[in-house]
Order: structure tokens, then sequence, then C-alpha cells
């Protein structure tokens, strides 16, 4: 079947009148086979409420028939009828409704007396379809960075407006997933209730896109013909640069650039206006604006144009600068200005002197500028750009303000920008948590040592001493990334959904669920449960990687319907979504002993290897099923499955759970006033040993947090206190430094364990002061009351301390924190995975990585997590990237501001290669290494990291890079 427009070009749906063609072929089956053209027109004038669509249809029957005719749209039969064809032709009108907006599709067939069917179908798009008119509008087209600017929107009375301004350059990246007119056929809208909230606004850094956008910007052209250069500057003092005319001087320093500039809500008046007043950031661009509405009466409504605003002055300058930098590397900062200007200018581009920054020559050798400045003058012709070289090496770490300047006789500009400098070597940390217990004894007193390997990275050291009134409150101050790891797979995501639940149960039974809390809770709830969306397949399963798997995994889809379920009654969650979870499972149950088949692959370990994983989970199932019906006892071999099992038992009441638990007891381990339990090492693989040094707090495995959080569960079922404060300090013990754990399953069973014991003890009046110090350091004292209790409150201790005391007086629950980062040259732990980095093509524009790598155990690991850091002034060209040599295992890929994270289902023990060619985008020389990390997820301390390197970039001089003459 063929569609095509009558001049034959192929065919494009717009609104409006349009006609076309659709020809196909059929065969009338009489005495010998003949082949005849059916020809249908369409006429299509589509407007809501209005007549117009022209069914006429040329037949070659011989008989007459009778043709039915279906309409669909969102996904569902609007319109279904029969008529008759006696004759060549036909005119049929159909009415458009709003149930046909914003597209719908005509389904015409008749059955031929042989039972073959003749059917046509094409597709409309539906102009005018919403009944909420929406038209926006700034008060200016153009304006000067940092002035005032209003928007007005138009729409029906008492309609909640939400309003995005963004700059055009982010449009210019890609899809910025926003609601218009031409892409909201995914949107159902019902006026049956309607919730409107006060005005709340979210961080300029809301991301539209999936991964994170560079700084570096791709600017609005204001004119198509100016010309552009790189020019050789000569270096001087700032001064009249040649000429004896002053310099005119900047009026403000433009330093606000974000990529988002409103994200907000607000509601019109009764006169069906809104208008928001804000002041415009610094960026030189286009800003686009968009916005939709939802009223109670008239239902959704989206502005069919959006509001532009040009941000804009005649003279100004650009840094361009990578995302980060290496201390120690050469950067060659690229200042570019533009001289709008209707004549030519010499102009004095200035770069502030700066006590973390070195300045250099091509050469290397160091530059003393005299003055505050380094200044070069140049020659800039009006209507040209043109950029100035600055090399600068980074030598201090953290976050460094640069300032530059461009001023001519008749103009100036002046911008601050961030440049974030990292330390060389591999990041690590480890925290040490302590939980302060002043229910009964009104002081506390302890010392905490800090250790560091020798071999440290020098300055790279940080220490951060925190303190909260509550036990859950770090958890709750990193909810937004509790593990700083990527979310990628479908598991992954619900790390970012549960935990909030729990949070805000536990939060509204203790009466603090208000203000900007219920909102940041609110906000993660909603966000992660559509991200979960897009896990889910078309049986109503979910699975790690959504439709990209063949098979949804049972045990994932029994996670969610768990955690939707306990969801609903604090956000939306579409129950026929359950439902749909919940017949997969029944679907997948045997009835006679309860088993659930696993189709699926199931990345977390659970039990040795993938096999053994889906075993216990229905052991455990047939397990719960045999016992309440034979009362048998369960082998003590498998300690994950007596826990789970004897954790369901509890739930359900069953007098047998106390019997389990008295098996459970006999294993666990207990020291400094914890208690906790872990699994043999027949049961999980051994998690790697440290190679020369190890932390004060050696990390445990994953499994051992989430048995022992199902041990708190039952303990907090029992109302067992004295038992629970025990396994909580061990717990808090194993918290990284941003509130979660290790991986996924024991932050969320964690999470859980501790705010349902948090509920029991928690104390409704206390106040509390604690003193932190240590060696020279004369320290801080935070007070704590029920003022300030989810507050977390923190200050930055001496790098060189490696002693803190704390002391503690008052009444109250405490959690105090210790955190420790600090950068190492090499991996501390013994490799669990064979990883090879290969440099090909090697040269100053980029090179193409090669690795290769492989499970160094037996049988193939859990799911592999490689994150590939990204040399400085470079990104990942992904459209390159080579998999075929990951045998089908590679499943997603993410990309960060400076680094490539990659999923694979497991890591064989097969060697596995992949490519991937690295550009450059920002001039560097004397480049470092950065390192290439492979993991297991759900078990971190199964890894590998070997640093990579250009060998051209790490020899190159900033002449190398720039090329000849252009950074002199």
């Amino acid at each position: 079947m063929r569609i095509e427009k009558s001049d034959g070009s192929s065919i494009e749906m717009p609104t409006g009148t349009v006609r076309i063609i659709i020809t196909y072929d059929f065969i009338i089956k009489v005495n010998k086979r003949t082949t005849r053209k059916t020809k249908i027109f369409f006429t299509k004038k589509v407007t809501v409420d209005k007549s117009g669509v022209v069914i006429q249809q040329v037949v070659f029957p011989l008989i007459a028939v009778n043709c039915r005719i279906y309409i669909f749209s969102r996904g569902t039969i609007v319109h279904q009828g029969i008529f008759p064809m006696r004759r060549l032709s036909r005119r049929h009108t159909i009415h458009v409704t709003h149930e046909m907006t914003p597209s719908f599709r005509i389904l015409v067939y008749y059955v031929r007396r042989y039972g073959e069917i003749v059917a046509d179908a094409v597709t409309f798009s539906v102009k005018d379809i919403f009944r909420n008119k929406v038209t926006m509008k700034f008060d200016q087209e153009v304006v000067e960075p940092g002035n005032q600017v209003k928007l007005e929107v138009k729409a029906d009375p008492g309609s909640l407006v939400n309003i995005v301004a963004v700059d055009k350059s982010i449009l210019l990246l890609g899809n910025a997933n926003d609601i218009t007119a031409n892409n909201n056929s995914g949107v159902y809208v019902s006026t049956d209730c309607l919730l409107i909230g006060r005005r709340r606004s979210v961080k300029p850094a809301f991301q539209f896109r999936g991964g994170a956008l560079r700084s570096a910007r791709v600017g609005s052209s204001f004119r198509t013909n100016i010309r552009t250069s790189s020019i050789s500057s000569k270096a001087g003092a700032a001064g009249n640069g040649g000429s004896s005319t002053a310099l005119a001087s900047p009026t403000r320093t433009r330093a606000s650039f974000p990529e988002t500039w409103l994200w907000l809500n607000t509601t019109t008046n009764r006169k069906g206006v809104a208008s928001v007043t804000s002041e415009i950031p610094d960026t030189i661009t286009q800003w686009i604006a968009t916005s939709f509405v939802v009223n109670p009466r008239t239902g959704l409504g989206v502005a069919a144009d959006p509001a532009k605003i040009i941000n804009f002055q005649r003279f100004f300058m650009r840094f361009e600068l990578p995302y980060s930098a290496i201390r120690g590397e050469i950067l060659i900062l690229q200042i570019t200005v533009f001289n709008y200007m209707e004549e030519d200018l010499d102009v004095h581009v200035s770069l502030n002197k700066n006590v973390n920054l070195t300045f250099v020559d091509v050469k290397g050798n160091t530059v003393v500028p005299r003055g505050k400045t380094w200044t070069k003058t140049v020659f800039i012709p009006k209507e040209t750009v043109m950029s100035v070289y600055f090399p600068i090496i980074p030598i201090k770490i953290g976050r460094t303000l640069l300032d530059a300047s461009v001023r001519s006789k008749s103009a100036a500009d002046a911008v601050q920008r961030p440049l974030l400098v990292k330390p060389e070597g591999i990041r690590e940390n480890y925290n040490i948590p302590v939980l302060i217990d002043l229910r009964k004894e009104r002081t506390f007193s302890t010392n905490v040592l800090i250790s560091l390997p020798p071999f440290v990275i020098p300055d790279s050291e940080f220490i951060k001493v925190s303190v909260i009134g509550d036990l859950i409150g770090t958890t709750l101050a990193g909810v937004e990334d509790l593990l700083r790891m990527s979310y990628g797979c479908g598991e992954q995501n619900l790390v970012r959904f549960v935990p909030n639940v729990f949070i805000s149960v536990y939060l509204k039974a203790t009466n603090r669920l208000t203000g900007d809390i219920k909102d940041k809770v609110d906000r993660f709830l909603s966000s992660g449960y559509q991200r979960q969306l897009s896990y889910s397949r078309h049986d109503g399963s979910f699975s790690a990687f959504g439709k990209s798997d063949s098979y949804g995994s049972t045990w994932l889809t029994a996670f969610v319907v768990k955690s939707f379920a306990q969801a609903a009654d604090l956000t939306y969650i579409d129950p026929n979504v359950i439902r749909r979870a919940v017949r997969f499972l029944v679907r997948n149950q045997n009835r006679t002993n309860g088993e659930y088949k696993e189709k699926g692959v199931v990345l977390n370990k659970g039990m040795q290897a993938i096999e053994e994983t889906k075993k216990s989970i229905k052991n455990a199932v047939s397990f719960i099923v045999n016992v309440l019906e034979n009362r048998r006892s369960i082998s003590e071999d498998n300690l994950y499955e007596l826990v789970i099992a004897t954790y369901a038992l509890t739930l359900l009441d069953a007098p047998l759970a106390r019997t389990l638990l008295r098996q459970i007891e006999r294993y666990s381990y207990t020291e400094d006033g914890t208690k906790y339990w872990k699994l043999p090492d027949n049961a999980a693989n051994k998690i790697q040993p440290y190679r020369r040094w190890a932390p004060p707090k050696v990390k445990v495995r994953a499994l051992d947090i989430e048995i022992t959080s199902y041990v708190l569960l039952i303990y907090n079922k029992r109302n067992d206190i004295k038992n629970g404060v025990q396994v909580v300090k061990w717990l808090n013990k194993q918290k990284n430094p941003f509130g979660g754990f290790i991986s996924t399953q024991d932050t969320v069973i964690a999470i859980q364990a501790i705010t349902g014991f948090a509920e029991k003890v928690f104390v409704e009046h206390f106040d509390a002061v604690l003193n932190v110090k240590g060696d020279s350091w004369n320290g801080h004292t935070f007070a704590v009351d029920n003022g300030n209790s989810l507050v977390l409150q923190s200050v930055d201790a001496p790098s060189s301390i490696r002693n803190i005391s704390i002391d503690c007086a008052g009444s109250g629950f405490l959690m105090s924190e210790i955190a420790v980062f600090f950068n190492v040259p090499e991996e501390l732990r013994k490799p669990a995975f064979y990883l090879r980095t290969t440099i090909l093509n090697d040269s100053v524009l980029g090179f193409r990585l090669k690795i290769c790598f492989s499970w160094l155990r037996g049988g193939n690991s859990t799911m592999g997590f490689m994150e590939i850091a990204i040399p400085t002034g470079m990104e990942a060209d992904i459209d390159s990237m080579n998999t075929t040599s990951t045998y089908g295992l590679y499943k997603k890929k993410e990309i960060q501001s400076d680094q490539l994270d990659l999923y694979f289902d497991w890591i064989t023990t097969k060697e596995m290669c992949l490519e991937i060619n690295i550009d450059r985008v920002s001039l560097v020389a004397k480049q470092k290494p950065v390192p290439a990390r492979l993991s297991e997820y759900y078990e971190q301390s199964n890894e590998v990291i070997k640093m990579y390197q250009s060998k051209v970039l790490s020899q190159a001089s900033a002449d190398d890079v720039c090329g000849r003459d252009r950074c002199q």
C-alpha cells in the first residue's frame, strides 16, 4: 500500500486541507487471477466541532458491499459504523469531536465473497484541539542582560499555569521533552478533579534531557555573515592599547548562566491573565518560553506559539570552558570577543590574576603580568568575532572563579565563570557515623580516628563533620542521590522512589511532613513513579531495561507492585498499572506449590549466581506456603531464605515465626554494642580484599546489610527496642557519606527498617548541644532542637587533623557523621575483573579508546557497570561506539558531564571488548590520566580500576595543541 500526495511526493499530515491518494492491489478470485487497482480519495478539513472528513472510494466490485468504518484515537475506538457501497463512489461525513484530538485514525474495510479483506487506513491531525486557549508574550523583544522582564500568559480564568523558559541553545541540542500542541498525543486530560498548589520553583539546573548538558553552549547567532577569527595577540599591561582614548568600564559583571531560566507555576486571575516578572539571566542568547495550563472546567490547554525574547548587547565576550580540569594540566582558556558595533575597535582582553592559577606561555614558561591582570591587546574590526587565548595551569583543588573583561573606547563587558579543578588519581571516600542516644544518659563522648593511605594524593583530602537530630536525617538530606551512582535500570530507579515512601510515612506519623520537606518528597515520588513506568512492558510486567529485555522479571514486578501499593496514599499511582502487574504475577505462579516462574534476568545477586537467585526466590515463596500448610522446618544452610521467610511469617503473625527467629539469633554477631548478621562464604561471593591499606570502617557486603535490615523489620514488628537499637547502630555504621548504603535493595530495605524503628523511638521534645574538635582545630558547636531537627548541619574540618572528639549533652536521638574524601594513584582493592585499555589513532585532536575486560572468578558476574571518565576538554562520540565484541550483553549507556556509564547484563570470563572515539572539544595540554572503572553494580567492592591517557596530549605543549601561532 502506498500513500501519496496528488503531486506524487511523500505524505505529511498537517492540519488544514489536503488531498491524498491511497493505492493498493488486490486479486479478484474468479476463473483466472486478475489484478485490479483500488483508489481511495480523502479530502481532509479537520477542525474541532466542524464536519469535514470526506471519504471517496472508487472500487471494482463484483456486487454491492457493506463497508465497516472504525475511528481510533488515544488508544480507544471512538466511533464505529457500517454503510453500503452500491456505487463507484460515496461521500461519508464524520463529525470531529474533542475525543478525537490530537489525532485520529480511520480504518475502512469490506470483505469480499471469497473471504478476502480489502482495507485501508489513514491518520489525521486535528488543529484547535484545546478548548482552553493559551497565549503568552514577553513585554519586550530585545533586552540587555540583567534587566527585569514581564511574561504574560492568557488562558481561561482560574487555570493553573505552568511555565518553562530555556536557553535556545538547549533546544538546538535535541528534544527538550516539553509539552507542546504538536507532541501532546500522550497526554490524557481529566477535568473531574484538579489540584492547584501554591507557587513553586525548581532549581535552575533542572535537566530536560536524559544526560547532563555541558556548560559550553551552542550560542544563538544574530547575524549570519559575521566574520570570525583567531588572532595572535601580544601580551601587555592593561592600558590604552595604543590609543590615547580612555577605555570604557563594564557596568556590571555577568555571572548568571543557567540553562533553564523559568520553571514555575501560577494561576490566572478573573480576567484570565497570569503575569510573571523576573530578571533575565546573563547569557547572550534567545530565551524560549512555553506554557501549558489546566482548568477544572475547560481542561488542558497548551500555548500554540512560544514566547521569545532576545538577550543581547552589541559588544560582549564569552568564555569557552571545559566542564572541569585536573590540577596541573595546561588549560588554554579561550575568550571569544563579539564586536557588533558599527566601528572597528582596539580591545583590551584581560584575565584577572588568581592565586589558584599559574599563567604560562605556549612553551610552558611562567608568565608574571604587571598589575592585577594579564592583558592582551587586539584589533577587532566591526562585524567580527575574534578569540584570544590564555594558557593557565590550575594549581588548587576546588571551585575557582575566573574573572575576565574586554574593554574598548566605546564599550566593555565583564564575565565571571567557575572552573571546577579536580585532584589527580582515583576518588575514594568513607564515613564514620556516630549514633548518639540521649534518651537515658544525658551526656555522650567519643573519639573518632581518621586514617588515610600513605600514598594519598597531596591536598586531595577533604573532611566534613555533620549532625542532624533524627535517625533518618542524613538519608533525608541526601535522598536525591543516596548512592552517587547512575540509575539506569528498572530496579535502580526504585532507590530514588521507595525511600521517599518510608520517609513520608515516618514524618507523617511524627507530624513533621510539612513545607519544603513535603514538597521535596512529593517531587521525588512523582518523578520516580513516572520514570519507573518507562521500564514497564506490554504484558504489565517490569524488567531491568524495559522493552529491550526479552522477558519481564517476576522479582522486579513484585518489587514494583509492593512499592506502588505503599505509595498509593502519598502520590498518584494508576491502579491499572498495579492490576496489570499483579495479573502478570498470577499468570506466572504455580498454583500447586506457590512458586513463581522467573523467565527474566534477575540482575541483583541475592545468592552466589543468577540461577541460585531464581531458586532462592522460588524456595522462599514455596517455603512460606508449605510452612503454613504443613508446619515444616527450614534448612539452616540458607540464611537469606530463612530471614525472608521468617519476616513474611512475622507479618502474618504465624506462631512458627518465633521458632525461626530463635534459629536466626544463633547466627548473629555482636561487637561494640552492635548486632548484625552476615552470609557465610558459600552463600555469596567474597568481597575483594584491600591490597596495602584499608579504611577504619571496612565495607561489608550489600547482602549482609539486606538480611540484617530484614531482622530489624522483624524486631520492629515485635516492638523489640532493645535488640533494635543494637541493629540500628550497626546499620548506621554502614552508611555511605550520602545517606544510602552500598546498592539498591540493601538501601531500600535498610531505610524501611530504620524509619520503622525511628518512629518507635521518636522523642517529640528534645534539645542537645554537640561540640566537635580535634588536634589543633578549635572545632565547632552545633545546637539541635525541635525547630531544626531535620536540618543537616555541617562544617568542614581541616584536612590535616587525624583525631576528632565528639561531646554531646541534652536529650533525644542524634546522628553525627565524619565523611572523609581523598584521591589515590591506584586502586585500593585487589581486582575482581581483568581490564585493559588501549589508545588507538592517537593525536592532538583525539583518539580511539579500546577497552577489553573479563570476570576473574567462576561463572559470570552479576550486572556489570562501567564508568569511563572522559579526559579534560574531550567528549565521547557515542555514535562511534562499537560493542560487537560484548556478545550482546551490552544494554544501555548514560552520558554524564565528564563520564560515560555503560550497563551490561553480566560480565563473562571470556574477554569482551568495546571501542569508542574520544574527540577534543577544548584546548588542553599536559593532559592527566583518568580512570576507567568496572564493577558489579550490586557489590561495588568487586571492581577493577585502570588509568588511561593519550600519550600525545600528555606530552603536548600549549603550542602543539593550539596550532602554529594561535596562542601567542
